[in-house]
């Protein structure tokens, strides 16, 4: 009986408890009426206690909601990325409906609003696009910011905060992937884009509140990608007669690599071209020697797998006009220009490679890279230990290159089997109908242990994998002119040295006491001097420059 009346006792306590429990309704909005905002996470405190009643986050109208026991004091905390997080109190009574509104400050930035669409074609008009991959990382606080896997309007929007440098990624299958830089009030930048060719309105005319906010309007245009079509490259240059690239050069060819970097599914063609001015072998040689400069740049600075590149000269049988040999006299110094040319063709493409890898991977790569040429780049490398954040295979790589460039014979390896996992694809985030920007709330906080070990595998097998060289040809009797020794060996070095990936076309001169290997083919010495002072010289002490004549070593 005691029982019975206890738990009656219980349904009427409940009952009552119940009955005081009241509907909490709230908006929230941006400051200045800009807008209502969505996915702002609420939490609900008692006041008095601290005690967390609910955890809710707006939708896309800016509203939520909360069942809570009436007549209590209670403290709205509300954050969102972008915004200053806000604490509202708000006292409630016992069976009456309550009703917040929050309004929220953006802290100081920059709305990035872009738009998708296919590049244009002449002055013709260009479609949106849909269905696009957009990323955002953020390179100051080494963090994963935004990911969309799929857009279902042609618009998306990000808000840039200050002090940060954003890394973007945009990518759709069947066109080349685009890389967009961000620098908001870092490295003397106020405002600066770098890989959008129009920002609207202009950079001063969004310098409002002290520098602090504004709102940049951004056509981002994809070029299709087509198999077999040629893109010219623009600013590459060569003295006349020479195949050393000029330094000016640089700056075009660092962008290529990065675009080659971003679309790592593609392989491409390097071609260059010459007018028809000078001999026709002469020219298909000069051009096939400056094709090369062009892959041996890309292998070695851009850290480009040679496989995925060919170099290919066509001299001057592939005339973009009428200025032929029969036509010389008739043509002026710009119509020669329009001949001598470097372009891209992309030979195949792989979609497997398309979706592999993360944005943030990808950054990840290319900061171990840095960090490999960097010490790789040092005359000593010192271990401190155990507790040196450098891994151990990272450690040996290191040695056993410094060891092979000065000589050393080669450490057989024994191949490991295991093949790592495919990385697991990327949560999908909900898009608002507003297309406001989707910050993902957890998934930056909680990165898997097992993803993080799939990328960490991922970054250890290009270090480790071998590479054998574009083309290794024997030493050529007779020969005259320049090569650079990049090294010599008493036996054979191993495919997987690292001169194979930076120097993907090598000459092989076996010698009386060992082989050498040899890099270039230069007609004068003012031309390998150039070479050896730009791309050797720093990164292979005991290179040297070899005169030939007649086959012979002077």
């Amino acid at each position: 009986m005691r029982k019975i009346i206890a738990f009656i006792a219980f349904l009427l306590s409940f009952t009552t408890l119940f009955a005081q429990n009241i509907t909490l309704e709230g908006y929230v909005y941006e400051s200045n009426n800009r807008g209502y905002l969505n996915q702002v996470k609420i939490v609900i405190i008692e006041y008095e206690t601290g005690f967390v009643r609910a955890e809710t986050f707006s939708d896309e109208k800016g509203f939520f909601e909360a069942t809570l026991p009436g007549g209590v004091e209670y403290q709205i905390n509300s954050t969102k990325t972008a915004f200053v997080p806000l604490d509202t109190r708000i006292k409630t009574v016992a069976g009456e409906k309550a009703f917040a509104k929050i309004q929220m400050d953006r802290k100081p930035g920059y709305i990035f609003d872009m738009t998708f669409a296919k590049a244009k074609e002449g002055n013709n008009p260009t479609d949106g696009l849909v269905g696009v991959k957009l990323e955002v990382f953020n390179n100051t606080t080494n963090q994963e910011m935004l990911v969309i896997d799929s857009t279902r309007s042609q618009n998306a929007q990000f808000t840039m905060e200050q002090g940060n440098h954003y890394t973007f990624l945009v990518r759709k299958w069947g066109f080349f992937t685009k890389r967009i830089e961000a620098y908001v009030n870092v490295k003397g930048c106020i405002l600066c884009i770098d890989g959008v060719d129009n920002v609207n309105p202009g950079v001063s005319d969004n310098l409002t509140r002290g520098f602090q906010m504004g709102t940049l309007l951004a056509n981002i245009e994809l070029q299709p990608l087509e198999v077999g079509k040629s893109i010219q490259i623009r600013n590459i240059y060569y003295d006349l007669g020479s195949a050393a690239l000029r330094p000016d050069s640089r700056k075009e060819l660092e962008k290529l690599g990065k675009a080659l970097k971003d679309n790592p599914y593609i392989n491409v063609e390097l071609a260059s071209h010459t007018d028809a001015r000078g001999d026709a072998m002469s020219n298909l040689e000069l051009s096939q020697r400056r094709a090369e400069s062009v892959v041996d740049f890309l292998v070695r600075e851009s850290k480009i797998d040679g496989r995925r590149l060919n170099a290919a000269g066509y001299g001057e049988t592939r005339l973009v006009n009428h200025c032929n040999d029969a036509n010389l006299g008739l043509c002026g110094e710009t119509e020669h220009q329009q001949n001598r040319r470097t372009e891209l063709k992309v030979t195949s493409v792989s979609r497997d490679e398309f979706f592999l890898k993360s944005l943030s991977t990808m950054i990840r790569e290319e900061q171990m890279e840095t960090q490999i040429q960097k010490m790789g780049n040092q005359d000593i490398i010192e271990v401190k230990g155990e507790t040196d954040d450098m891994p151990d295979d990272l450690k040996k790589y290191i040695e056993e290159q410094r060891r092979l460039e000065n000589g050393g014979t080669p450490k057989e390896e024994t191949p490991k089997t295991e093949t790592p996992k495919a990385p697991k694809e990327m949560p999908k985030l909900a898009e608002m109908p507003d297309n406001k920007q989707v910050i993902k709330e957890e998934t930056i906080k909680k990165i898997s242990p097992a993803a993080k070990s799939e990328a960490k595998i991922l970054v250890e097998n290009k270090i480790k994998k071998p590479v054998t060289a574009k083309k290794i040809v024997p030493f050529t009797a007779g020969y005259t002119g320049f090569m650079v020794e990049i090294l010599s060996s008493e036996k054979e070095i191993a495919a997987s040295n690292e001169i194979f990936v930076r120097f993907p076309s090598l000459t092989m001169e076996h010698l009386e006491k060992g082989i050498a290997y040899l890099a270039g083919d230069f007609k004068t010495k003012a031309e390998v001097e150039t070479f050896f002072a730009e791309n050797v010289q720093s990164r292979y002490p005991k290179a040297k420059i070899i005169e030939y004549k007649l086959g012979k070593r002077q």
